[in-house]
Order: structure tokens, then C-alpha cells, then sequence
């Protein structure tokens, strides 16, 4: 076996690994990620496991202050409960969070939409009470602007390109995203 990162995790790749380490045939210089990556995920798994609540908050606020080392963004699911108390909403994981919520209205509203059509039921009701439905197409559009920007920011990122690149890509995405989430928020208040 040549090399396990941490993503490479899985059952088969532990259970083939283990068999070799006991028997001596996995070289443990290979393995030490691997290894390493196992004893995080267990210690996480068992500090939310047995402390409840309270464990979970504190893994979340370790996660945020690793994201603000390293510079990666982390979910909004993630983001500790006092993030939420105080309902902050100008940060890149708030903004992402945001479009991707709209992205789904919008997703539903076209939805609504094609049955309507379907049924040949005249959508104007729909637009009247939603203005924002209006946005569904932008929405896909966007969103096919978003994934290739992630793509390119992955191909950056593998190819271990200057911090810089990779961060304008990120800043490239965050204005489109919250571009369309004050387009979503202006259509509402029609």
C-alpha cells in the first residue's frame, strides 16, 4: 500500500491495513496518517459520544479555530451555537449558507412551476405572492457558476497553487453568492 490520507479512510482500508500491521507486512511509515487520522475521528467520536451537548459545542469551536488557520470554510452546521445566537450573517459560511437555502426555494419554485404549466395553470398568483420565484432560472445558472469555481478551486488546491489564486476563486464566489442572496432579499420585499 503506497499511501492512506486521512479522506482515504474506510472500512476496507482499515481492515486490510490492521491485517497488515499485524502481520508486519504494511511498512507503519506508510501508515501513520492513517493511524493518526483514526485516533482524531475516535477521541471526536467519543468526546460527542459521552459529554452530550457541551462536547459537540466544544469540537465546533476546536473546528472553528482550525478553519481560522488554515483558511477553510466551515459548514453552517458546524458553526458553534453562539455563532447562531447572535445571528451573524455577513461572514463567507453565513453568505454560502444563505445562497445554497435560496438556491433550494428557488429549486422548489421551478418545480411549482413546471407542474403549473403541466396543468396549464396560469403562474401569475405564484409570482404575486413570490416575487422571488422570478429568480429560479438565475438561481440554476449560479449555482452551475458556483461548482465550476469549486472545481477549479480543487484543481488548484491539488496542484498546490499560491494561497492568493485560491483565495480570489473563494472571494469570486462569496460576491456571487451574495449578489443573488440581495437579489433574492429586494424580490421579497416587492
Amino acid at each position: 500500500m503506497s499511501q492512506v490520507r486521512s479522506s482515504q479512510i474506510s472500512s476496507f482500508g482499515f481492515s486490510f491495513c490492521s491485517s497488515r500491521i499485524i502481520t508486519k507486512e504494511c511498512p507503519v511509515i506508510h501508515f501513520g496518517s492513517f493511524l493518526a487520522s483514526l485516533w482524531i475521528i475516535s477521541i471526536d467520536y467519543l468526546t460527542q459520544q459521552y459529554t452530550g451537548g457541551v462536547g459537540r459545542e466544544i469540537t465546533k469551536v476546536i473546528d472553528l479555530g482550525k478553519s481560522a488557520v488554515t483558511g477553510e470554510p466551515i459548514p453552517s452546521y458546524r458553526v458553534p451555537i453562539l455563532g447562531k445566537l447572535y445571528g451573524e450573517t455577513q461572514s463567507d459560511i453565513a453568505i454560502q449558507d444563505k445562497f445554497y437555502k435560496n438556491v433550494t426555494a428557488m429549486s422548489e419554485y421551478e418545480s411549482m412551476l413546471k407542474r403549473m404549466r403541466e396543468n396549464k395553470v396560469n403562474p401569475k398568483e405564484l409570482f404575486d405572492d413570490h416575487p422571488e420565484a422570478k429568480l429560479w432560472s438565475a438561481a440554476n445558472t449560479l449555482e452551475n457558476e458556483v461548482n465550476a469555481l469549486n472545481k477549479q478551486k480543487k484543481l488548484l488546491q491539488k496542484r498546490n497553487a499560491p494561497k492568493e489564486r485560491i483565495d480570489m476563486i473563494d472571494q469570486q464566489k462569496v460576491r456571487l453568492m451574495k449578489n443573488f442572496n440581495e437579489r433574492v432579499t429586494k424580490a421579497e420585499a416587492q
